[in-house]
């Protein structure tokens, strides 16, 4: 079993012990001849452990004629030598401790020759140093010259408790930062290069560790990023060959440059699919805001090419820039179809008037209806009015109280509650004018006064409604009364009819004038006269304007003496006399005018009185 650096060498007890026995073992055999004979034995069994031919002959040495020239000092100095062999054997067995280092080791155990404690502390030294060489071996991607550097210092170490224990920290610090590198997200293939920056000097490890975070880092936000896949590779090959936090940073700035420019050539894109749906209205094009989006467009393209890439925050102002003239184009192109709709939808109205049209244009420019909020609020006003236009041009209103209305419903244009009155109010007018043509339809009196009588009827004034009505019942109230007059010829009422006036007080004095005229009339109708002149007559009464004239008219064709004889001028005045107005009795004065042959009027009165009896009987 080999010796290790704790196990105790043979004690001094032991070894009397064995002396003692020795020499009662060669009692009676020659003293040295049993010493030379120990003696090479002993050589032999230092031969046999085949050490360096140095250390075969320093331990030798110490069993020579000279050092132990007695039995006793060998048999004391076997012990010594067999307790430093299995040392020298432990630590030539050590598999790191070769070479140079293990000739001083060597050297340092036979140093201590006489110290089995140092020798104890060399051993455990060696294996303390071999131990931490295997671990230095074991750290996968770590480089090899550090390594070498880290075993080096390892096989320096003077103690174990601070050399070595500094270097086995280092080296765990070495191995965090392989293990760092390993761990991280940079590619098998590119983590050679960060693998050769690890060296021995652990504030530069350190940073080369700063460095991997902020790469991981920079992947993370490469992965996430919006690119392509082509500039992604292209932008991870140029983060993998960072050097340091500087050139970290500049890739960050590259990397917010191209997704701005990923983000603003999306907008671009945007903008000239929008320029180009836009192309089919004529007008569109001088929109103002399209010609400002054009100028816009053409800088962020622009913007876009240039190499190097400009930073992020211009990109981004541009790309702002540009989003806003395209939101402004977008706005003002809907504002603009909107406009046109609805201009559209007022001039293919065929219901409006061109003033009505203007109005209602003047509604939706610019400076009433700026948005599409408004614009939307408009057209919705605008159905609304259109069709209370519409209601009011299907009534029976005259054509200009239409115009009137409809300018009022336009002059309440956002109030639906007042919009509805009116419309309720001309639907009463309506009603008013129909009830009113169905009581004037039959009515024998003037188109004139039948069409101002309606057209009074369209007033917005509630007590003119209210006169007006009585006027078109007055209007009937007297072409009623004219033809139930009995005493009026027929063919004088048509006279009278055209007399009557769409003013009740004319009405009234007319009716009244007919009343004063009815005893003149009557007297006329009792008149033997032919109808024609009674209707004659009766026309010239009713065409005077009041009762002093139509009496003075009848005194100036003396209508009650000769009036009868002169159209009946055969006939005697004393059968005149006897007649009266019926259609009887004018009958028979026009057939005796006729009879001319018989000369009646040579006769009495008497003979006359006497003849018309016979002649009526």
């Amino acid at each position: 079993m080999a010796l290790t650096a704790t196990e105790p060498v043979a004690s001094i007890e032991a070894l009397k012990a064995a002396k003692d026995k020795l020499t009662k073992a060669f009692a009676g055999v020659e003293r040295e001849a049993v010493t030379e004979y120990v003696r090479t034995k002993y050589n032999e069994e230092i031969a046999s452990h085949n050490f360096d031919e140095t250390v075969t002959e320093a331990l030798k040495e110490k069993i020579n004629d000279t050092n132990s020239p007695a039995l006793e000092n060998l048999i004391e100095e076997h012990g010594k030598i067999r307790g430093i062999s299995e040392k020298i054997k432990f630590v030539n067995n050590l598999e790191n401790i070769t070479g140079v280092a293990e000739d001083k080791l060597e050297k340092a155990l036979l140093e201590s020759y006489d110290l089995p404690n140092k020798q104890d502390a060399l051993v455990t030294l060696a294996n303390k140093q071999n131990t931490t060489i295997d671990n230095i071996e074991s750290y996968d991607n770590v480089p090899e010259d550090v390594k070498t550097q880290l075993k080096a210092l390892t096989l320096v170490a003077k103690t174990v408790n601070q050399d070595v224990d500094q270097v086995n920290t280092d080296a765990l610090s070495i191995k965090r930062s392989a293990d760092k590198i390993s761990d991280s997200l940079i590619p098998e293939e590119n983590r050679k290069r960060f693998y050769d920056r690890i060296s021995t000097n652990l504030l530069n490890n350190n940073l080369l560790e700063n460095l991997v975070t902020s790469v991981d880092d920079k992947i993370v936000d490469l992965n996430n990023s919006i690119v392509s896949p082509e500039k992604n590779l292209e932008l991870k090959a140029i983060l993998l060959n960072a050097n340091n936090e500087k050139d970290v940073e500049d890739f960050a700035k590259l990397l917010d440059s191209e997704n701005e420019k990923v983000r603003l050539d999306k907008v671009i894109k945007e903008a000239d699919e929008f320029l180009a749906d836009g192309e089919f209205d004529s007008n569109f094009a001088e929109i103002p805001e399209i010609k400002t989006l054009k100028s816009v467009l053409a800088e962020s393209k622009q913007a876009s090419l240039e190499t190097p890439i400009r930073p992020a925050k211009d990109l981004k102002a541009q790309k702002e820039k540009l989003i806003e003239a395209l939101n402004n184009a977008k706005m003002a192109s809907a504002i603009k179809l909107v406009r046109d709709k609805l201009k559209a939808l007022i001039n293919n109205e065929s219901g409006l008037s061109a003033p009505l049209k203007e109005r209602l244009l003047d509604k939706i420019k610019p400076q009433n209806a700026p948005g599409l909020a408004e614009l939307a609020n408009s057209e919705i006003l605008l159905n609304q009015i259109i069709n209370n236009i519409k209601e009011v041009k299907n009534t029976a209103l005259l054509d200009q109280d239409k115009e009137r209305l409809a300018n009022n419903l336009i002059d309440n244009y956002s109030d639906n509650a007042k919009q509805k009155a009116l419309i309720n109010f001309a639907k009463s007018i309506d009603n008013n004018i129909k009830e009113a043509k169905s009581n004037l339809e039959n009515l024998n009196i003037p188109n004139d006064v039948k069409d101002k009588l309606i057209s009074n009827l369209s007033s917005f004034d509630e007590d003119s409604l209210a006169k007006a009505k009585e006027h078109v019942l007055s209007a009937k109230d007297l072409e009623n009364f004219i033809n139930d007059s009995v005493f009026i010829p027929e063919e004088s009422r048509d006279l009278l009819m055209k007399k009557i006036s769409e003013n009740k007080a004319n009405n009234e004095n007319l009716k009244t004038l007919i009343n004063d005229f009815s005893d003149l009339i009557k007297e006329v109708n009792n008149l033997t006269l032919p109808k024609a002149k009674k209707v004659e007559i009766s026309n010239e009464i009713l065409s005077k304007a009041n009762l002093e004239e139509a009496k003075a008219y009848l005194e100036s064709i003396s209508w009650k003496f000769n009036l009868e004889h002169e159209v009946f001028n055969n006939v005697p005045k004393t059968i005149l006399d006897e007649l009266g107005g019926s259609d009887k009795d004018v009958a028979i004065a026009e057939y005796l005018n006729n009879l001319t042959k018989l000369n009646i009027n040579n006769l009495s009165n008497a003979k006359l009185k006497e003849f018309f009896k016979e002649f009526k009987n």
